[in-house]
This record gives structure tokens, C-alpha cells and sequence, in this order.
């Protein structure tokens, strides 16, 4: 992510090897075609603070909140109210 996030998801976590990347950047990882076969969904990030650390997660997608996310912004229009 970009900017602070706060990702919030429902379902299975996976720490993505190296070797992984270009699988899910082509969305040929099998982790990534089962999860659309199934109609659920599928976020993955560098989520390390110190060093590179990509996580996988599977499931049902919450919602991302943060700086950039929508949410965020109806929370500062409902502030200005």
C-alpha cells in the first residue's frame, strides 16, 4: 500500500515467497484462480515495515480504510457536519 491502510478481511492469510511475485502479478498463482473461481476475493500487498514482507489474503474483502480510501472521506464529510 501507497499510504497508511487499514486492511480489513475475512478468510486465509498467506506469507507470499519471493518466487510467488510474477505468479500473482499474472494472476496465473493458483491461489489467485481458485479464489476467482469461487467468486471470492483476493488482496495482496508488501505489508513490511522493515524490508520487503508480501502477504496474500483470501476470503471476503471488509473494507480498506485510510487516507486514500472513500470511507475515509465520508468520515471527514460527516465531521463537517
Amino acid at each position: 500500500m501507497s499510504a497508511d491502510a487499514c486492511l480489513a478481511f475475512y478468510g486465509l492469510r498467506f506469507e507470499v515467497r519471493s518466487e510467488e511475485i510474477e505468479g500473482l502479478e499474472m494472476r496465473s498463482d493458483p491461489r489467485v484462480l481458485a479464489t476467482r473461481k469461487v467468486r471470492l476475493k483476493h488482496y495482496w500487498a508488501n505489508f513490511g515495515a522493515q524490508g520487503e514482507r508480501y502477504l496474500l489474503f483470501v476470503g471476503a474483502q471488509l473494507g480498506v480504510l485510510g487516507p486514500e480510501g472513500e470511507p475515509s472521506l465520508y468520515l471527514q464529510w460527516l465531521q463537517d457536519i
